[in-house]
């Protein structure tokens, strides 16, 4: 039981540092080649920050299932 809520913890935190990049590095492109309107903040509003969102869980859960593996 402590491992499972010790590896959700590692995910969790794996997936927040890589939000964390990759939305350093959108807002780095967003600022500079897409122009600011209201359309384009709904747009990554609505549907850019969801894909990063799911992007970084589903990466940081495989990544640290392959180190798990990797270490067995």
């Amino acid at each position: 039981m402590k491992e499972k809520v010790l590896e959700n913890t590692i995910v969790l935190a794996v997936a927040a540092a890589l939000f964390l990049l990759l939305f350093q590095g959108l807002k780095f492109v967003w600022n500079a080649w897409v122009p600011w309107t209201v359309t384009t903040d709904v747009l990554g509003l609505f549907v850019i920050l969801p894909i990063l969102l799911i992007a970084s869980y589903l990466t940081s859960a495989l990544a640290v299932e392959k180190i798990k593996e990797a270490n067995k």
